[in-house]
């Protein structure tokens, strides 16, 4: 798809790039390494770059005032209909990641953000320490010893209990395993699907199969779910109950069936994967810094004294919330974004056509030396430096591990609260250790994973 012609209030000058006349060397790179091959072209052509994406003229960008236009300021000229979220709605269909809708996308929107009002999330507190403690206790009777322990694994079976009993309850539990045997499979699939898109998913290729059998389950398991949250007239405090008591402001509807299944999915799906993968670079960094660690476990022990933490613990641990936030800098999840220009623009003094892809990347803006002091330093005291830029720098917009305007991340402060509550649980009862010989190294797919899921080997303090 070549520019858009269409008329433009905006004087046409547009941003250096590589030759779109040679739009196959963009693609093996993006196939390849995307995020090595994004950050190339930053250091090439610096922070506003034109390139082609397949049939699609795309702009990367890499300063925080044109990524806030994008999200915030002129929010309204762009929207999410771009190749990544209609890859997913398959799987995910129409729920609030992948609705592409704007008016459809605010009234859901607006039915969710209820249930995750920092008034209601508090009561998860006990479910977040009580699964936790029941990993530890495996833990316990597996022993230390020197099996090296893939933790991003483990960390995605622990916050898929957490997600799944906020979510649903305790009636879950049987189906736990085989779900998460099943969201692998997809994950596994999508790894493969956005490297190379071809043949569509309605030829019956094994690929294809193994996927349309794995949503098939999941599918059947969130319905089963939704069926009995209806029979069941007890009063109940779970994110489910909530979907389904939930009704439009003006209209007064309910969400249909299918749209509480969509949501609920995304929930699911979105609300584990994240979250395990944050807290798989916590201790990554933390087995790097014996001296951040050191200070972390006296405030644990100060403040808690052996304890279970509660979420009236999450503003006396300070110094774990500025652990948790250098992480989310260095290692955001959600580490690639991308928008689709409805109208014509203007960034950074370059001239948007319509129809333009936006890409940026959230691991290479908190990196930009513009705005952080010694970016690739792991430093979490950098709000207490001062000569840092780092309360600046949230305030222009460079630290955005959750996204910034309308779509913002709903499940913000219930990842934080989960976050804080596990790594208080289990750095009161362990240390975690790189495996000898590893050397970490990010996989970026859909969120920013680690290679060999990690290896760590587990101390008992």
């Amino acid at each position: 798809m070549p520019f858009s012609s269409t008329p433009s209030p905006y004087r046409c000058k547009l941003p250096p790039g590589p030759s779109a006349f040679q739009p196959w060397k963009s693609n093996f790179a993006v196939q390849h390494d995307l995020l090595f091959f994004l950050n190339t072209l930053i250091q090439t052509y610096g922070d506003t770059v034109r390139f082609q994406l397949a049939l699609w003229p795309a702009y990367l960008l890499n300063r925080p005032e044109d990524v806030k236009r994008v999200l915030q300021t002129n929010s309204h000229k762009y929207d999410k209909d771009v190749l990544f979220f209609r890859m997913l709605r398959p799987w995910l269909g129409n729920g609030l990641v992948t609705n592409l809708e704007p008016a459809s996308w605010l009234r859901q929107r607006r039915l969710l953000q209820p249930a995750f009002h920092k008034s209601y999330i508090a009561a998860f507190d006990t479910i977040m320490t009580t699964e936790t403690v029941g990993m530890l206790q495996c833990w316990d009777v597996d022993g230390e010893g020197s099996r090296p322990l893939p933790l991003l694994h483990e960390m995605q079976r622990l916050t898929l209990r957490i997600a799944s009993r906020t979510l649903f309850g305790s009636d879950f539990s049987q189906h736990l395993d085989p779900f998460n045997q099943a969201l692998i499979e997809v994950n596994e699939f999508f790894l493969s699907y956005l490297r190379f898109p071809f043949p569509p998913l309605r030829f019956p290729t094994p690929r294809h199969k193994r996927f349309w059998r794995a949503k098939r389950f999941m599918d059947s398991v969130i319905y089963e779910m939704i069926a009995h949250q209806r029979q069941t007239h007890e009063e109940r405090k779970d994110l489910l109950s909530l979907l389904l008591q939930a009704k439009d402001e003006e209209t007064g509807e309910p969400m249909n069936q299918q749209q509480v299944h969509d949501e609920a999915l995304t929930l699911l799906a979105a609300g584990y994967e994240t979250t395990a993968t944050v807290l798989t670079w916590f201790w990554c960094l933390l087995a790097q810094h014996p001296q951040v660690e050191e200070r972390l476990h006296k405030e644990l022990d100060d403040v808690l004294a052996g304890r279970l933490p509660t979420g009236a613990d999450l503003l006396r641990l300070p110094y774990l919330r500025l652990i948790l936030e250098e992480t989310l800098r260095l290692y955001p999840s959600g580490w690639l974004e991308m928008r689709k220009a409805r109208e014509a623009d203007e960034l950074g003094g370059y001239t948007v056509p319509k129809n333009t892809i936006l890409i940026w990347s959230p691991y290479l803006l908190h990196r930009h030396p513009d705005f952080w002091v010694q970016p690739e330093r792991f430093d979490p005291e950098r709000i207490n430096l001062p000569t840092s830029l780092y309360q600046q720098a949230r305030e222009a917009d460079t630290w955005i591990p959750f996204g910034n305007g309308p779509h913002r991340c709903i499940g913000q402060h219930f990842a934080m609260m989960e976050m804080t509550l596990l790594v208080a649980t289990i750095a009161q009862r362990y240390r975690l250790l790189l495996a000898p010989g590893y050397r970490p190294e990010i996989e970026p797919f859909i969120t920013l994973g680690a290679r060999q899921g990690l290896p760590m080997l587990r101390q008992r303090r």
